[in-house]
This record gives C-alpha cells, structure tokens and sequence, in this order.
C-alpha cells in the first residue's frame, strides 16, 4: 500500500545533510543527533521526537580533570536546531586515556538502522604524528570488548574534508525502541606525543584538537537487511 506523504511522520534537515529523502509520494523515516568534545592541550536539548528518533549522548568526567571517574551524562542536542553540545577536556597530557563512552540510543517507537560519524579535526596534523609514531587515527578510540559484534568496522569509510577526518560505523543489528548500544569507551592520547606536538602552533595549538560524533538513523523496515543496505536505500 502506497503512504500519502501527509500522513507520514518525519524528522527535520540535520547539519548539512538532508534527513528526509521521498520516493514518489513515500517519506522515509530518518533522525541524527550529534555531539562534540573539544581537547585543550593548554591549560543536550534533547528533544526527543515520539515517533522516530535517535540520541546520542555520553558519560564524562565531572570537575576539572580529564581522567576523573565518570558521573555526568551529557546528552547531545537533537541536531535538527543546529546547536551543537561541547564538552572540553582540560589539561590534557600524553598518555592520557579521557573518559568518553557515546551511546546510542533508539528514543522513538520504530525499529531503525545506525550509522555514527566520528570526525577528528586537525587530520592533516593527526596523520603526520600517525606515520611518524607508528599508529592509526582509529587507535585514539578504546573501543569494548563487544565492538566486532555490534559494529562494522570493515565497512567504515573515511572521508575527508578540509582538515578534517571522518569514520563512518554501520551498527550491526537493528536497534529496537529503547535498545542502546555503545561506540567506544575512552580517548587515548598516544605516548609518543612530545611538548611540541602538543602546543606546536601550527600542529593541534592551545586551541587543541576536537571530535565530533553525528549518529543518523532510518527505518529498517523496507529498506534492507544491514545498516549499509538501509542507508544506501534512502541516501542513494
């Protein structure tokens, strides 16, 4: 049976993505949410839609070091009224592992498909120290022991622009109203990192470094049996 368009409920225009993509007279069910960390290597509305929507949101440090056990759930804002929720991260120094655990969460009353975007800024910089110390970009994340099983890492993507870098994580299953499941656990800042690369004007600066996470939902009825499948329907 064809859906009127009308009677079809959706979500706003996120970021600089389109949210709501039609097929004739069919909308399909889609939602972001995003959320951002500063890092300072120098010294969320949520408006959760009852009918289709994702969160994302996280454990972090309270008071003002980095490493502090968490007990502060910051929830990110609902992307579609473009403000941004920032967490900063004082003091950071090498070798530190900064409490960050992003969950995602299915807050609406349908099955849906996750993705989640991690974009690091700096990446030009990032990939210099990479190559120089030995390691990757996606190192920086701790990720639990479950990962494999709830994401696809095979399958992520990167994708660049400007000076940025982001990773794309298709969720394995389909996320049912209220399930959650968690992208990574913690931040590590590589040992290897010496005084100059951490104030290194032209390097991440004492204006640091930041990661930004978008997580993006669709339906998962009628669009494919994976995350990549459903996305690749409704964003073709």
């Amino acid at each position: 049976m064809r859906l009127n368009k009308s009677k079809v409920f959706v979500c706003a225009i996120v970021i600089s993505l389109v949210a709501i993509l039609s097929f004739g007279t069919l909308a399909w069910f889609t939602d972001s949410d995003t959320v951002t960390n500063k890092f300072m290597t120098a010294d969320s509305n949520d408006d959760a839609d009852t009918v289709f929507n994702v969160d994302i949101y996280e454990t972090v440090p309270d008071g003002d070091d980095a490493d502090t056990d968490p007990d502060v759930v910051d929830k990110g804002d609902n992307a579609d009224n473009g403000v941004d929720n920032v967490y900063t991260y004082t003091n950071v120094l090498p070798g530190d592992v900064l409490v960050k655990q992003p969950v995602v969460e299915n807050t609406g009353k349908y099955a849906q498909y996750v993705r989640v975007k991690v974009t690091v800024s700096d990446a030009a910089y990032w990939t210099a120290l990479a190559q120089r110390d030995g390691f990757t970009l996606e190192q920086l994340f701790n990720v639990p022991a479950d990962f494999n099983a709830n994401w696809d890492r095979e399958i992520a993507q990167t994708e660049y622009d400007g000076d940025t870098m982001t990773f794309v994580y298709y969720c394995k299953k389909v996320l049912n109203p209220g399930e959650k499941v968690v992208l990574f656990d913690s931040v590590n800042i590589p040992t290897t990192l010496t005084k100059e690369d951490m104030v290194d004007a032209t390097g991440l600066g004492n204006d640091g470094f930041s990661l930004k996470l978008l997580a993006e939902a669709v339906q998962a009825k009628n669009t494919g049996n994976s995350a990549q499948e459903a996305f690749a329907t409704v964003f073709h």
